[in-house]
């Protein structure tokens, strides 16, 4: 059975790129991409989101496929209440929330470390 998970289970995603959860060396590589630029979104995803997921175990992993599999559920408003904690080392927050979970979702749910 799978559990229901709700908005504020996606900071386990997103403390991977959140300024206040990064040392000093990964907030100086992060600083660098455009979150809201296509290609600097597929490096923070595939090159970093996605080497961390893969470095879980498989339990852990199915979790975290199961959180962003659902945030297609949930509505703007939960995901915004979530979405501005968050800030980038850039200085950005993520604008576009459904662009970024789309992205994500895509890698994870084609990604074969589940």
């Amino acid at each position: 059975m799978t559990r229901t998970h709700t908005p504020s289970n996606l900071t386990v995603w997103l403390q991977r790129i959140d300024v206040n959860g990064l040392t000093d060396e990964e907030c100086n590589y992060l600083s660098k991409f455009d979150i809201e630029d296509d290609d600097d979104l597929d490096v923070v995803i595939n090159k970093w989101l996605m080497s961390w997921y893969a470095s879980h175990s498989v339990q852990n992993r199915q979790t975290m496929r199961d959180v962003i599999a659902q945030s297609s559920e949930w509505d703007d408003r939960s995901l915004r209440r979530v979405f501005d904690q968050i800030w980038l080392p850039s200085g950005q927050g993520i604008v576009n929330i459904h662009r970024f979970l789309d992205a994500l979702r895509a890698a994870v749910l084609k990604s074969p470390n589940y």
